[in-house]
């Protein structure tokens, strides 16, 4: 297995991927397909789940042999690499984030590896940035992945991912809970506690998108912990969306490019 990252843009959402992975969990399984990588697990709680897929074509190379398939041809097509690698998403981003601007990130591993090894190259060799090479010991945990079903959610909208973490930042001064009002005239996020409440009012125009089943309104509670976790960057991109039900957990996604997409999903609090 091999993936290339050239991209400074796209070298910071990778790090930024796994930075907010060791927010929720001190394990997570990688799952290398010869079209994507997949990631997909819970928090210690079991209150939130993680959903992440990155397309080949993310990359800027992406090799993957398995049973004699890969997506780019390799000198070695008679090796046949495991598919599935878990590691510490603390460690790995610990090294991730050593990267600097102008080098080549390069991922890689053979086999039924007990390392990983990534590479920083200083391709441009340009002055001060030495090449770094790195191996990162793996895991072994027992996961077992979740059929996430398509869901129709009452209500859906997109804003600033920028915005967003202000708001919960905020929000987190007053309370641990944060309360979403929606209806089809406007959606209100609150959050109390001994500090006071405070409550924001976002006019559905200042959006970037939003619809709602007709004549739906409702009033739903989640963790501002977990939210704020959700939305504690703008790396990832600069359009953070909510899907949001009275059935189901709440959906946040960050569309990352080329078919790719970093989800969340959080249940409800029951009061």
């Amino acid at each position: 297995m091999k993936i290339v990252i050239t991209d400074k843009h796209k070298n910071d959402i990778f790090v930024t991927i796994f930075k907010c992975l060791s927010n929720f969990t001190n394990a997570i399984h990688i799952v290398f397909y010869p079209t994507h990588i997949y990631l997909q697990g819970m928090d210690k709680a079991h209150v939130c789940l993680y959903d992440i897929k990155v397309d080949s074509t993310w990359f800027s190379q992406y090799e993957f042999i398995n049973e004699g398939s890969t997506v780019e041809s390799t000198d070695d097509a008679s090796t046949s690499d495991v598919n599935t690698i878990s590691i510490n998403p603390a460690t790995l981003y610990s090294v991730l984030s050593i990267t600097q601007d102008h080098q080549t990130m390069t991922i890689h591993y053979s086999g039924d590896p007990e390392k990983l090894n990534i590479d920083f190259v200083n391709e441009l060799q340009i002055k001060g940035e030495f090449s770094k090479y790195f191996e990162i010991p793996l895991i072994e945990v027992d996961m077992q992945m979740l059929d996430i079903p398509q869901v129709d959610y009452d209500a859906e909208f997109s804003v600033s991912s920028k915005k967003m973490h202000e708001i919960t930042t905020q929000l987190s001064l007053f309370g641990e809970t944060m309360n979403i009002f929606c209806s089809e005239e406007m959606l209100n996020i609150s959050a109390t506690g001994d500090s006071g409440k405070m409550m924001i009012n976002i006019p559905i125009d200042d959006l970037n998108s939003f619809s709602i089943n007709e004549g739906q309104e409702f009033v739903l509670n989640y963790s501002l912990n977990y939210v704020h976790k959700m939305c504690i960057t703008n790396k990832l991109a600069h359009e953070i969306t909510f899907g949001v039900s009275e059935t189901f957990p709440m959906k946040i996604s960050y569309d990352i490019g080329d078919a790719s997409s970093v989800s969340f999903y959080l249940a409800p609090k029951i009061e």
